[in-house]
């Protein structure tokens, strides 16, 4: 009996979703499907809100995230006056940490509004805005990003110890330095991963 009332339930659910969604809105209904699983899982992967008890993982990104912006802005405004050789750097390091807090605060809604969406679509208007401050922020963050290049790479290496024209603080510019290669660095196992990948799929 529990069997019958179960499948009776089910054929039931089938019916009111086939009503729903009309005889000929399969794909579409598939199409929502998936892109509700893509959006809940990033959203789990991004925001450990969205889960009782956050994960270890979950509790690094998000610390790491947060952590690096907050050295730059820390170290950039102690520093602020303390490089005369390219009084750029402090600053570099302060605007940049600035937009990259920004861009995850909006990374983190974005995902919010796309993993919880409205089933009136009333939050279509926000989703919307939030991504254009996201483009627009990953564009600004690139173009400060290439400007830090130059200040930082074209007074190397500074004076540290003389405060003349060529002073720059060890530990402000040793971190702009390496924090500037880093991403680099960063970048270069990205592109390698992707190639390797790709290398393997074609091989096979």
């Amino acid at each position: 009996m529990a069997d019958e009332e179960n499948q009776r339930r089910l054929v039931d659910k089938t019916e009111e979703n086939h009503h729903e969604y009309g005889e000929g809105d399969e794909d579409s209904l598939l199409d929502r499907l998936r892109h509700a699983r893509l959006d809940t899982s990033l959203y789990y992967i991004i925001c450990g809100s969205a889960v009782p008890t956050c994960t270890v993982g979950c509790l690094v990104f998000t610390g790491v995230s947060l952590l690096l912006p907050t050295a730059m802005i820390v170290i950039g405004s102690i520093y602020m006056n303390s490089c005369t050789a390219e009084p750029y750097v402090p600053l570099y390091l302060v605007v940049e940490g600035a937009f990259l807090m920004v861009l995850f605060i909006l990374l983190v809604c974005l995902v919010k509004k796309c993993g919880r969406p409205a089933t009136d679509g009333s939050n279509t208007g926000a989703t919307f805005w939030i991504k254009s401050l996201t483009g627009m922020n990953c564009v600004f963050l690139l173009a400060w990003f290439i400007a830090g290049n130059y200040w930082i790479y074209h007074i190397y290496q500074p004076d540290y110890y003389d405060t003349g024209s060529q002073y720059c603080h060890y530990t402000l510019y040793m971190f702009s330095f390496w924090l500037t290669n880093v991403v680099y660095i960063l970048l270069g196992l990205r592109l390698a991963w992707v190639y390797f990948d790709y290398l393997i799929k074609f091989i096979q």
